[in-house]
Protein backbone atom coordinates (compact mmCIF):
# COMPACT_ATOMS: atom_id res chain seq x y z
CA UNK A 1 0.00 0.00 0.00
CA UNK A 2 0.90 3.69 0.06
CA UNK A 3 2.61 5.45 2.67
CA UNK A 4 2.81 9.28 3.47
CA UNK A 5 5.02 11.40 4.71
CA UNK A 6 7.04 14.89 4.50
CA UNK A 7 9.94 15.36 1.93
CA UNK A 8 12.48 18.52 1.07
CA UNK A 9 12.87 19.05 -2.57
CA UNK A 10 16.19 19.03 -3.02
CA UNK A 11 17.26 18.98 -6.70
CA UNK A 12 14.83 19.07 -9.87
CA UNK A 13 15.80 18.05 -13.19
CA UNK A 14 14.17 18.61 -16.50
CA UNK A 15 14.14 16.00 -19.08
CA UNK A 16 11.78 15.59 -22.13
CA UNK A 17 8.97 17.41 -20.22
CA UNK A 18 9.40 14.66 -16.98
CA UNK A 19 10.50 16.34 -13.68
CA UNK A 20 13.15 14.08 -11.78
CA UNK A 21 13.22 15.13 -8.48
CA UNK A 22 15.32 14.38 -5.64
CA UNK A 23 13.98 14.55 -2.27
CA UNK A 24 15.19 13.64 1.58
CA UNK A 25 12.41 12.47 3.70
CA UNK A 26 12.07 15.06 6.97
CA UNK A 27 12.11 12.13 8.98
CA UNK A 28 15.34 10.66 8.20
CA UNK A 29 16.99 13.12 6.42
CA UNK A 30 19.85 10.70 5.29
CA UNK A 31 17.05 8.67 3.17
CA UNK A 32 16.73 10.39 0.15
CA UNK A 33 14.12 9.46 -3.17
CA UNK A 34 14.48 9.71 -7.10
CA UNK A 35 10.67 10.75 -8.17
CA UNK A 36 9.91 11.11 -11.98
CA UNK A 37 6.63 13.45 -12.52
CA UNK A 38 4.97 14.05 -15.24
CA UNK A 39 2.75 17.22 -15.98
CA UNK A 40 -0.37 14.93 -15.38
CA UNK A 41 0.88 14.01 -12.05
CA UNK A 42 -0.16 16.00 -8.79
CA UNK A 43 2.32 18.25 -7.35
CA UNK A 44 4.36 18.82 -10.89
CA UNK A 45 4.17 22.35 -10.64
CA UNK A 46 5.50 22.96 -6.89
CA UNK A 47 8.68 21.00 -7.53
CA UNK A 48 10.84 23.51 -6.31
CA UNK A 49 14.15 22.89 -4.65
CA UNK A 50 13.68 24.29 -0.85
CA UNK A 51 10.20 23.29 -0.83
CA UNK A 52 8.42 20.65 1.56
CA UNK A 53 6.22 18.81 0.06
CA UNK A 54 4.55 15.96 1.18
CA UNK A 55 5.02 12.88 -0.69
CA UNK A 56 2.94 9.20 -1.04
CA UNK A 57 5.51 6.27 -1.68
CA UNK A 58 3.65 4.19 -4.01
CA UNK A 59 6.02 0.81 -4.33
CA UNK A 60 5.88 0.56 -7.88
CA UNK A 61 7.17 4.25 -8.68
CA UNK A 62 9.62 4.98 -5.95
CA UNK A 63 12.94 4.16 -5.86
CA UNK A 64 14.99 4.74 -2.20
CA UNK A 65 18.56 5.09 -1.56
CA UNK A 66 20.46 5.65 1.15
CA UNK A 67 22.97 9.41 0.98
CA UNK A 68 27.01 8.20 1.65
CA UNK A 69 27.76 9.07 4.87
CA UNK A 70 30.17 12.53 4.62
Amino acid sequence: GATSMMAVVDAVEFHRGIRRATLSLCVDRTLSIFADVGPNDAGYDSLEAGRRVPLTLLPDKVRLFARPAQ
